[in-house]
């Protein structure tokens, strides 16, 4: 599976993309995130400095699904950064303006290496709780979380985007703390 998001992000579309929207200080997307662990998605405003945690998940060997697609931390990324930007939704998944000039960038980090899949899942519970990252922040009902017919309720669990709720809670997230300084 990993070879079909490797294509894509080799491609001269993807790669131009990529550049022009995410930061990658740590170099995972180049060799650095063949690890199982926990990983984040920041929204990087390059002008003003301002960072804002949006989503915090988990990669590596998951003994209750052995055909899980994400072996590491780099591959699972990829798999959200195709999503995100494969197609013409950008703003619809993450918020933020279509706009490669954006002053606001994708930042991706590792926040830990962590092999134990529950450890993991316990890192990954431990890290939203502190950092309310944006996309998995109903704020109390005021956004409303993807619906799940078959009861999944970890907090992992993201805002939906229909009726431009992501880009909703980024705008709400940017004037809370633009009015508190």
């Amino acid at each position: 599976m990993q070879k079909y998001y490797e294509d894509w992000k080799n491609t001269n579309g993807a790669q131009r993309i990529l550049r022009a929207r995410v930061i990658d200080p740590e170099g995972i997307l180049t060799g650095n995130g063949y690890v199982e662990g926990v990983y984040e998605f920041s929204y990087y405003n390059v002008k003003s400095g301002m960072e804002l945690s949006s989503y915090i998940g988990q990669a590596g060997d998951n003994p209750t699904a052995p055909d899980y697609v994400a072996s590491d931390v780099y591959e699972r990324i990829l798999q959200h950064l195709k999503r995100w930007m494969g197609g013409n939704y950008y703003t619809y998944w993450t918020g933020l303006e279509d706009d490669d000039n954006s002053d606001w960038k994708i930042q991706i980090k590792l926040l830990c290496e962590e092999k134990s899949h529950t450890k993991r899942l316990e890192l990954e519970s431990k890290y939203i709780a502190e950092k309310h990252p944006l996309l998995q922040d109903s704020q109390e009902g005021k956004y409303k979380l993807y619906p799940s017919k078959y009861g999944y309720k970890r907090n992992d669990l993201c805002i939906y985007p229909w009726e431009e709720q992501r880009k909703k809670a980024f705008e709400d997230r940017v004037a809370e703390i633009e009015k508190a300084s």
